[in-house]
This record gives C-alpha cells, structure tokens and sequence, in this order.
C-alpha cells in the first residue's frame, strides 16, 4: 500500500525546508517595515520641528519688529541717550535688516518723480485720528496700548525739557514751498531768530532747502512723502523706514546736511500706540530724536474753523501756560497765508512773556 503524501520522504524534507525559511522571510519583511515607519516617524518629526522652529522665529520676528522694547531713549531731563549697550545690540538686531533696505529711492538715479510740486498741499492735519469703535480692543489690549504710550512719552519729546530758562521753539511743517517759506524766512531774519523746519521732499525748491541751512535755521525729517497710508501701515513698517530713508538722502546727499530732529506727519500723541512705538524706536536707532508740540496755531487743525492771524496768535500766546519749554507748531505749505501774517505778532507775544527762541538741535 502507497504511503499518503504527507509521509513521502521527499514532502517531509520539502516540509522542513518551507518551515525553516519562510520565518526567516516573514520576519526581514517585518524588520523592513518597522525599520521604514521609524524612519519615517523620524522625518515627520524632522520636519514637524522645523516648522515648530519655523514658526517660533517668524512669531519672534513680528514680535520684534512690532513691540521691540526701545533701547536707546531719549531722557527729555538731560536729552542724552539713556540705557545700556545690550540692550541697543539687540535693538539694532532687531530692526538692522529692515533699516539698511535701500529700495524705493528714484532720485537716486536721477528721477524726481516721488518730490512733490513746491506748492502743493499735504495732508497736514493736526487733528487726532478717529478713535476705534469702543469694546473693539479687549482689556489685555488697552493695558498693553497704555504701556506703550508710556514709552513712546519717552521717546517723543513734547516740551518737557529740563531748565528754568523760558525757551520758544518755532517749528514748521510741511514745506519748503515758493510762496510762503521764503516770507517766513525774512521774518525771522528781520526779528534775528532761529527755527526748525519740518520739511518734505519738494521739487523745484532746492533753493529754498538751501536758504534755510545758509541762514542758520534747522531742518528735520518730516519724513519724504508725508502719505498717511503709506507711512502708518499697521502690517508692514518698512515702507516707513524706507520713507524716512529717502528724505535723509535726499537732504545728505544734495545739501550736505544731516538730519537729527523727526516729527510724525500729523504728530505722534493722536495715533495707536501701536504703530507709532516700533517706529519711534527705529527712528533712534536711526539717531533721531523725534518731537511733537506742546503749543499749536491751529493753521492745520480741521475742528478750527478760524485760521485768521488773529486766531492763531491767540492760540498760541494764550496756551504758553508758564512752561519753560515752548514748542510751537506752525506751516509752511503754499496755503498757509495766515500763518505767515499772524508770525511777527507770535514772535513779539512770546518775547513780552520772556521767551528766548532756538531751535531744537539745542533742545535740552
């Protein structure tokens, strides 16, 4: 009787075999797998990391760019700079890149297309911004808005100088133009005074830009285009940098002068915390000091109505208060007549209240 298969020599070695081996399969198989998932766990994490790592540097680079502690500041009792040189290194770090971008400057190759006409009018509004709709920011944020104008107190000066010395500082914004500045130049030539002036980038007043350094009067970045939205934007700071940049040059370049004094288009105290400390604080860094006012004529408020001389006489000479430190605002954009007329009559009020005048180069 034939032996069942099975229990054939043959099919028992062949038997032995596949049980010998095909272990031996299953289990390289099974390493190669485990072997790819670790591998592949290993890599996801890799790159989970790096976008983890990713992700913490751009959040601290927004963090830096927008609510960077200042490091140099401006002490208003001493008007040296104040803090310690960590503190700048890491400043400088902060905002380094963002200063040294070159871009956006067309005079440098010869075009003056960006300088505005001589006369032309500017958004030169004194009037604070709109406030935001109230409940729109929660308490976190309006603590964290306080703080900040906290700072910027600090790093824009308002009048609060130190000294006993009753001391005027004309100022005047907005200019150079044809029709006014040179009058207002021979004023102050006539009363033997020096004043500072806030200007912008203008075409065909190189002259004027020229009188006012050759008579002894200083000049301050008021920033080249004086455009609102351009200046203000609240998600981009550079083309702010940029701005101020291109007026630095300007003046540098084509008068030999530089500039030491800034003051926000509009004024600082009337905007967000928010866009005006992480500019205030590149602007030191940049080495200027930035000013607003204490004392206003009113030439470019638009809740007055009454821009006559003698309104605008009356506004400043009543509002002097005693302080020791004046600082006026005043300009001198083409459709400023009044303020030119109302001049002599500011001048000869302020000296009857014991005021001596400077320019803010020489604020202490």
């Amino acid at each position: 009787m034939e032996k069942p298969f099975y229990k054939k020599t043959a099919f028992k070695i062949i038997l032995a075999v596949l049980l010998a081996v095909v272990p031996v399969i299953v289990i390289s198989a099974a390493g190669a797998v485990l072997l790819r998932e670790k591998h592949f766990d290993a890599d996801s994490r890799t790159a989970a990391d790096t976008s983890v790592h990713g992700a913490l540097n751009d959040s601290q680079d927004e963090s830096d760019t927008h609510t960077a502690q200042p490091s140099v500041l401006h002490d208003d009792s001493s008007g040296t700079p104040a803090g310690n040189d960590a503190n700048a290194a890491r400043q400088a770090n902060s905002y380094g890149s963002a200063v040294s971008n070159t871009q956006n400057r067309p005079w440098l190759d010869g075009s003056s297309d960006a300088r505005q006409d001589e006369d032309a009018v500017v958004d030169d509004s004194d009037s604070p911004e709109p406030s935001e709709t109230p409940g729109q920011n929660s308490s976190k944020d309006a603590e964290e808005e306080q703080q900040m104008a906290s700072k910027i107190s600090v790093l824009v000066n308002t009048g609060s100088g130190s000294g006993t010395d009753k001391v005027a500082y004309l100022t005047f914004d907005d200019g150079p133009s044809r029709s006014i500045t040179p009058a207002i130049l021979d004023v102050l030539m006539e009363e033997g005074i020096k004043a500072t002036f806030f200007v912008v980038g203008r075409k065909g007043v190189d002259d004027i830009y020229q009188r006012i350094l050759d008579e002894g009067h200083e000049i301050g970045n008021h920033s080249y285009s004086h455009v609102y939205s351009k200046l203000y934007n609240a998600d981009d700071i550079q083309p702010f940098i940029d701005d101020v940049e291109s007026l630095h040059d300007f003046i540098q370049d084509g008068f030999g002068y530089t500039m030491v004094s800034f003051r926000f288009p509009g004024g600082a105290m009337g905007r967000r915390a928010a866009i005006v400390e992480p500019r205030a604080v590149v602007l030191t860094v940049m080495g200027y000091r930035c000013y607003d006012w204490n004392v206003i004529t009113g030439d470019a408020d638009n809740r007055q109505w009454d821009k006559s001389a003698e309104a605008l006489t009356a506004n400043v000479l009543d509002n002097t208060r005693g302080r020791a430190k004046l600082i006026v605002l005043m300009h001198d954009s083409g459709d400023k007549a009044t303020t030119l007329e109302a001049l002599p009559y500011i001048i000869e009020g302020l000296r009857d209240q014991g005021y001596q005048f400077d320019v803010l180069l020489n604020y202490e």
